[in-house]
């Protein structure tokens, strides 16, 4: 279930964006400034990888550690977070 997590929550970001129904401009600058934003941690940790990798290797098995202590927590954290977005946003549709 959290291997597939990421393309979900990508998923339902693109979704989100197509539900306001954007002219063409409107909708490409959304996407565009969607994926930098969602691509900008992969980004970050190629180029340290790149340049540094003893201390990316570090880095990632001290991350690596903590998800696989708190992997529930965090799992129902972006649950959480995910949920309350569409509860609001459908509050805000149903108002609206």
């Amino acid at each position: 279930m959290a291997t597939h997590l990421p393309g979900l929550l990508y998923l339902l970001g693109l979704n989100a964006i197509a539900a306001d129904d954007p002219s063409l401009a409107v909708g490409m600058v959304d996407v565009i400034v969607f994926n930098a934003i969602w691509f900008t941690i992969p980004a970050v940790a190629l180029v340290l990888c790149l340049r540094r990798p003893e201390a990316a290797r570090r880095a990632l098995g001290r991350i690596a550690d903590w998800m696989r202590r708190h992997q529930r927590s965090v799992l129902v954290a972006a649950f959480a977070v995910v949920g309350v977005f569409f509860v609001i946003k459908g509050v805000f549709d149903l108002s609206g």
